[in-house]
Order: structure tokens, then C-alpha cells, then sequence
């Protein structure tokens, strides 16, 4: 009780109320509750709250307390041009006065590309493009490499037939018996 009477004391000394203090007033004048414009403005109530005792740490970021004090003046038909430009002053925002309106200046520099970032992605696309065209023209083979050719032309014909006449015998083998297909399978192939 006694830290409220002290705020009053504080915000009138300065010989403006805080936004808080005038939403409340003109809420309280109209004899409405907070519970009645939380669920007409579909707002939460403990921000109403807190927007009303300009506790503004417990509050979300400020893009969204500017919205809730908008809804707020709106629905209340106070002044809101004034009203967002007391609580820029109360935040020590920065409010450019030209032209009447309330804005905030907000200047981003743009950086700027730099040319080996841009060779680098050209570079890219004109390999995949290559790469693309390789493949429908056939350049891009997927035909064995000479090295296994190499290999397979370097095995003896002779070490060839003998495997062959091996593989001859067992089939023939076990066609006549099966049970000497067995034993053929055993041993080993002739040179």
C-alpha cells in the first residue's frame, strides 16, 4: 500500500502519469474489470496487470507490449498516438517526431556479397550442368576399366580349358550317379 501511495507520488511529481497509470484510471473511471477486457480483447490478464503497475520486465517483448497497449487504448478510446509515445519515452525508445506519426527508426545495414561467394556458387552450377550433360551424352562411361581387362586377358587359356573339362566331368558324373557327383565335387580339378 505504502509502495503505491510512494508511485503515485513519483509519477505525479514528474507531472505526467506512466502508461500504466492511465490505463488504469480511465479503466477504473469506466468501471471495468480486467477479467472483462482480458476476454474481449482475448488478452491475458496478469499482462493487463502488469501494464497497468508498468511492470514491464514481466511482461513478452515489446513488439507484442506495443500491440497489447494499442488493443488496450483502442477499446478504452484513449488517445493512441499518445499513449505509445509516453510508453516509447518510458522504455527510452528512440521516436522520430517528423510528420506526427510514431515510428521507430531501425536501421539495418545491408552487407553485401562478396565476389568469391559468387564465383564460387557460378562455379558450382556450371559443374553440375557439365556434369548433367556428360551423363545424358554418354561421355560418362560405365564400362569396365582397362585395368580389369587388363586382368581377365592376362588369365592362361590353358588354366581356362582345364576348368572347364573339370566342370564337364563332375556334370557328366552326376548325371550317371549321384552319389559319385559327390565324390567328384571332392576332388580336385585336373590340369
Amino acid at each position: 500500500m505504502a509502495e503505491n501511495n510512494e508511485k503515485n507520488a513519483s509519477a505525479s511529481e514528474g507531472g505526467k502519469d506512466k502508461v500504466g497509470d492511465i490505463l488504469r484510471k480511465e479503466r477504473l473511471t469506466r468501471r471495468i474489470t480486467v477479467e472483462t477486457i482480458a476476454k474481449d480483447l482475448k488478452l491475458n490478464a496478469g499482462y493487463i496487470k502488469a501494464l497497468e503497475a508498468s511492470d514491464y520486465d514481466s511482461l513478452p517483448a515489446d513488439p507484442y507490449v506495443r500491440v497489447y497497449i494499442k488493443s488496450l487504448t483502442k477499446y478504452l478510446s484513449l488517445d493512441t498516438d499518445a499513449i505509445m509515445k509516453e510508453f516509447y519515452k518510458e522504455r527510452g525508445l528512440i521516436v522520430d517526431d517528423r510528420g506526427g506519426a510514431n515510428k521507430i527508426d531501425v536501421s539495418v545495414k545491408r552487407q553485401e556479397k562478396s565476389p568469391a561467394v559468387v564465383v564460387a556458387a557460378a562455379l558450382i552450377v556450371i559443374l553440375a550442368v557439365f556434369a548433367f550433360i556428360a551423363n545424358q551424352k554418354g561421355w560418362i562411361s560405365t564400362e569396365p576399366t582397362a585395368t580389369t581387362t587388363n586382368v581377365v586377358e592376362k588369365v592362361d587359356s590353358d588354366t581356362l580349358r582345364a576348368a572347364q573339362e573339370a566342370s564337364e566331368d563332375s556334370v557328366l558324373a552326376a548325371m550317371n550317379n549321384p552319389d559319385s557327383a559327390v565324390a567328384a565335387a571332392k576332388q580336385p580339378a585336373r590340369p
